[in-house]
């Protein structure tokens, strides 16, 4: 991928990551929905379809609601999968390092970007304060003005983090997958079933309740079986 390229994911990722808790939350800033999204552009939609279900399942338990603050993994998805294309095309054999790696990195960029959430929501009390003070005054106008500029903020943060965590990730971990030897490709080969393990041991924590055990119980033994036939 070029420079430009990474400028257009960043853009529209930006833009899909607004949906998280900005504005709509329709839920297409989810990874599985974001991360085909930069799979299209990026020219790979299947590494993005793959990509994206194991980065939903990692942060499926992660719900942005209330005060919460959560780990910024919808942006840190998409990273994760402009990431993986670009490398995947430079060293097409080393494709479970580049997972690892990539994944790795994508943890780091979400709990920045927590930091980074905490830190914009205490601004936001600046912004309340000087709503109130203009409303007590009869500006009602500022109420619309406010809401522009905290959207138009809030894209311009994604963006740059976006657009930063790209060129920060192809330098990085360019250089380490070019100075490691390849029999490190190999010693990752796990990587991917240790995700969907992982991912699939946080999504059942969502339904650990007495209704539904027996039929996650009956799932698994299906799944089994089936396995077990087709191979």
């Amino acid at each position: 991928m070029e420079l430009t390229d990474f400028f257009v994911i960043a853009l529209v990722g930006a833009l899909l990551t607004l949906d998280k808790t900005t504005l709509v939350q329709a839920f297409i800033s989810q990874p599985i929905i974001a991360c085909t999204v930069i799979g299209w552009l990026g020219h790979d939609i299947g590494m993005g379809i793959e990509i994206g279900m194991i980065m939903q399942f990692l942060w499926i338990t992660n719900i942005p609601v209330g005060a919460a603050i959560t780990p910024g993994g919808n942006g840190a998805a998409m990273i994760a999968v402009a990431l993986a294309i670009h490398l995947n095309r430079l060293f097409p054999e080393q494709f479970n390092l580049i997972l690892l790696l990539v994944v790795l990195y994508a943890v780091l960029l979400s709990y920045i970007g927590a930091k980074l959430r905490s830190w914009h929501r205490n601004r936001n009390v600046f912004i309340l304060d000087r709503i109130l003070k203009n409303v007590d005054k009869g500006d009602f106008n500022i109420l619309g003005k406010s809401i522009f500029i905290s959207i138009a903020l809030n894209y311009l943060r994604f963006f740059v983090i976006i657009f930063t965590g790209l060129i920060l990730g192809e330098i990085m971990l360019s250089n380490i997958i070019g100075a490691m030897p390849s029999v490190w490709n190999i010693y990752a080969k796990y990587t991917m079933p240790t995700l969907w393990a992982m991912g699939l041991g946080l999504g059942l924590t969502l339904y650990d309740t007495k209704d539904v055990r027996r039929y996650i119980l009956i799932g698994i033994i299906m799944g089994i079986i089936v396995m077990r036939l087709a191979f």
